[in-house]
């Protein structure tokens, strides 16, 4: 089974943990993490 890791950023400050506390920001990392695998797999993401 084929697995992917990715570290989307380091929390190394307060700015950095209330972005993971933003659903926003979560929610757009996700997609662009979804989409990116999706394609070369020629998925399409949903």
């Amino acid at each position: 089974m084929s697995a992917i890791l990715i570290e989307v950023f380091f929390v190394g400050n307060e700015k950095d943990l209330q972005l993971l506390n933003n659903n926003s920001f979560i929610n757009e990392v996700s997609e662009a993490i979804a989409k990116s695998a999706a394609s070369p797999l020629g998925l399409q993401a949903q």
